[in-house]
């Protein structure tokens, strides 16, 4: 009965932000700071925050139930299996060469080709930009081709997309308003290149 009422406030938290969830937060900004701007709250920061207290529920609900652990085991062997498997390959890092805003809020990225790095044509990619959100993984399609120099990522990122415009705006927008001194904004056709 204890550990039922203390997963209460963690399941129903973990359900509103799934429910509630819209991609409409902004990211570098707080929560007081959505609600004084007067706009709604939310994105997936929010939803992965909430989220990332997965291992106090499994805790409880092992103490909940005795025979909990017979649900728990086999998902609980996949979740490591894909820790294990993932943290190596989150840990490369490649150097950004250049990004271009294109038209309909295109961000276009080109990273320097990784040496021994192969792949094939349609492969995808785990990106993460500390710069926008360090916790947070996409997964994108590489746009260039298996014979060229470099790796190249075509990436929407409209407003209403929260990692995305930061990305596109931390990458293109910000760069570019700190070397006009806030003369230009940096919109289509605005491409910032990046030395080593």
């Amino acid at each position: 009965a204890v550990t039922g009422l203390l997963l209460a406030p963690i399941a129903v938290p973990c359900l509103l932000a799934r429910l509630l969830w819209r991609r409409c937060g902004r990211p570098g900004t707080s929560l007081a700071q959505q609600f004084k701007a007067g706009g709604s709250v939310g994105g997936f920061r929010i939803f992965w925050s909430v989220h990332k207290c997965w291992a106090p529920v499994y805790l409880l609900l092992l103490l909940h139930g005795p025979q909990c652990w017979i649900w728990f085991l086999w998902p609980f062997v996949l979740l490591a299996c894909d820790r294990l498997v993932s943290s190596e390959r989150r840990h490369n890092q490649i150097l950004l060469k250049s990004a271009e805003l294109l038209k309909g809020n295109v961000l276009k990225l080109q990273f320097v080709l990784p040496q021994g790095f192969v792949y094939q044509a349609g492969q995808y990619i785990q990106l993460c930009c500390d710069q926008a959100n360090g916790e947070e993984w996409h997964p994108f399609t590489l746009t260039s081709a298996p014979e060229e120099e470099h790796l190249s990522l075509h990436i929407r990122c409209s407003d209403d997309l929260d990692w995305c415009s930061a990305l596109r705006r931390r990458l293109v927008e910000e760069p570019v308003r700190a070397l006009s001194r806030g003369a230009s904004k940096g919109g289509p056709g605005c491409r910032v290149t990046y030395s080593p």
